[in-house]
């Protein structure tokens, strides 16, 4: 018995907690999946009403959560067993019917900086979806991952972008960065783009033949002090993915798609900032579960894999755990210049971290040898 079975089997709600759960359930709506609707002020009220009973259900029952393996794959066997799991965790179920193609987020981790998807792509029934398995088999062929981009709006749909965009869409070629990227940079959602900072991935899991899906899992971290991930719905544009065989590259749709869903957890990132005038140092930090932002002015952090070694997590027991331990790569920036006959350095970099952290036991972040008191998220 694994330790996930053992803490089930000793995991018996109170008698009382059981019915009441059992009357809800029984009171529930059937389950399954919804096509996207426009965002009306009434549905976001009415949404915002489901998710803090959902959560306060989820609280009072003290659950372990029961989440997709592409996310214990991601995490860890632990992970879902870890309290800070259950702000961070969120079946979502939404479906999104753009034209041929049909788009599903699954389920989410997420933070209010930092997000994982599980997205289902239903490529269009004329795809060959034989010649999809074999280059999905093959040691030489490939599947691509498609180009996925974030905007913080609920209130655009696929017809309104199918009105406004959709006669760009023939004249571009969905193999050629240079072709769509003109479209990435300016579309009927350009208006809603997270700015100041951000990055993204998206990683293959798997393909059913069967139903012609392709299902992805997706990470989106903003970098912005000012920026909430949760404060809005969050649309994903997605643009075709590709097939690469001997043939050469094809594009497995002929347009984007959209599909949009409301974040229901609840974790927060925690900030804050250090400055030395005097030794031209300065500080910034962003932390959540999930991730950590890190910008720095200094005289002698030139680089981003120099700022990355000099960061260190402080823990409330007084321990420290440097950055490069738990974190997988990192993204930044550099830029430098003169200033009384002296180069002063500005660096940036963000990381995931490989497991979830429980932020609340952060009493600092070091920064080479200044510590950066974090508080709560405004």
């Amino acid at each position: 018995m694994n330790r996930y079975e053992e803490a089930m089997a000793h995991c018996a709600p109170p008698a009382e907690l059981e019915e009441r759960l059992r009357q809800k359930v029984l009171a529930a709506p059937p389950a399954g999946s919804h096509v996207l609707r426009p965002w009306s002020l009434a549905r976001k009220a009415a949404l915002a009403a489901v998710l803090t009973l959902a959560l306060t259900v989820s609280v009072g029952a003290a659950l372990l959560v029961e989440w997709d393996a592409i996310f214990t794959a991601r995490f860890g066997p632990e992970a879902a067993g870890s309290p800070v799991a259950e702000s961070l965790f969120q079946k979502v179920g939404v479906t999104s019917s753009c034209g041929d193609v049909t788009l599903t987020v699954r389920e989410a981790v997420g933070d209010s900086k930092s997000v994982y998807l599980i997205l289902d792509y239903r490529l269009p029934d004329y795809v060959d979806r034989a010649a999809v398995q074999a280059a999905w088999d093959s040691e030489t062929d490939q599947v691509g991952c498609p180009d996925v981009q974030f905007y913080g709006t609920g209130e655009v749909t696929w017809e309104d972008l199918l009105a406004r965009d959709g006669e760009r869409w023939p004249e571009l070629d969905w193999t050629n960065y240079a072709s769509y990227s003109r479209y990435s940079a300016s579309n009927a959602l350009t208006a809603y783009r997270f700015t100041n900072g951000s990055g993204s991935s998206v990683s293959g899991q798997s393909y059913d033949p069967d139903t012609g899906t392709l299902t992805y899992l997706v990470r989106f971290t903003t970098q912005s002090q000012t920026q909430d991930l949760t404060d809005q719905p969050l649309t994903l544009l997605v643009l075709p993915p590709t097939v690469t065989a001997a043939g050469g590259e094809q594009a497995l749709a002929d347009h984007p798609a959209i599909v949009t869903f409301q974040p229901g957890y609840t974790a927060r990132a925690r900030q804050g900032q250090t400055r030395d005038p005097e030794a031209q140092f300065s500080a910034e930090v962003i932390l959540s579960p999930l991730s950590i932002t890190v910008s720095c002015g200094s005289t002698d952090l030139a680089d981003c894999g120099a700022l990355r070694q000099a960061v260190c997590l402080v823990w409330e027991d007084g321990g420290e755990t440097p950055l490069a331990a738990v974190t997988q790569g990192y993204g930044g920036s550099e830029s430098s210049y003169q200033a009384d006959g002296q180069v002063r350095y500005r660096t940036s970099i963000s990381a995931q971290f490989l497991e979830l952290q429980d932020i609340s036991r952060v009493a600092a972040v070091r920064v080479g040898d200044r510590e950066v008191s974090l508080q709560p998220e405004a």
